[in-house]
């Protein structure tokens, strides 16, 4: 099913889910993962990747040393693409050096329920 948003954009959505609360829910774990990077910790900022990828999200973050806290500094919020029950696409901006990049963010439900970044 195609539902239109606010702002008259068309995302796919599984009827079968609350798509606002996912949303929400996901704008939110996106928002405080924002905020880890922006106090340089890897770690923290790793715990809101899903633990199969984990290890190449900390390896990153740790190579970016002081530079981490200053990533998102250019992104935009998400936007949501696909919502269903146990998964997610969203799509980021970025602008360098006057040139904007399109990124997709990939969530996955978890076995107990949570919510992890997946890819980015």
């Amino acid at each position: 099913m195609r539902l239109a948003d606010e702002n008259g954009l068309f995302h796919n959505v599984d009827p079968s889910n609350d798509y606002v609360a996912i949303v929400a829910t996901l704008r939110l774990l996106w928002s405080n993962f924002r905020a880890k990077l922006a106090t340089d910790s890897a770690l923290d900022a790793a715990s809101f990747v899903r633990l199969d990828s984990r290890p190449r999200f900390e390896q990153a973050f740790t190579a970016l040393g002081a530079n981490l806290s200053t990533v998102d500094d250019s992104w935009s919020d998400i936007t949501p693409v696909t919502v269903q029950a146990n998964y997610a696409q969203f799509t980021v901006t970025q602008t360098l050096n006057g040139q904007t990049y399109l990124y997709l963010v990939t969530f996955a439900r978890n076995d107990d329920g949570t919510w992890s970044i997946a890819e980015l």
